[in-house]
């Protein structure tokens, strides 16, 4: 999954969330699926912003990186095709 096709799927997730928010919820089955819902996208959006803030491409292979460095937050930065190691901060 490519981030642009990430960005996609958050981008249904809000839609089906603003969706349903606006109809009465009978079940409270409903309202825990539509705050999951609601959350999920958010954290897709979190990841997509986190890898384009460092230099991923939106083609990048989402599920590589996750797959490669287990979080967006522990994936390198990239600049130009090239990654450079996370600094730490304060040195």
């Amino acid at each position: 999954m490519s981030i642009l096709e990430v960005l996609q799927d958050a981008n249904i997730n809000l839609e089906c969330y603003t969706d349903t928010k606006t109809a009465l919820l009978p079940l409270a089955t409903d309202f825990v699926n539509n705050a999951f819902t609601k959350v999920q996208a958010k954290k897709q959006l979190n990841n997509v912003i986190i890898l384009l803030e460092k230099g991923y491409d939106i083609n990048s292979n989402f599920n590589s990186i996750i797959d490669k460095y287990g979080s967006v937050e522990k994936a390198p930065d990239r600049v130009n095709g090239i990654f450079f190691k996370n600094k730490k901060k304060g040195k």
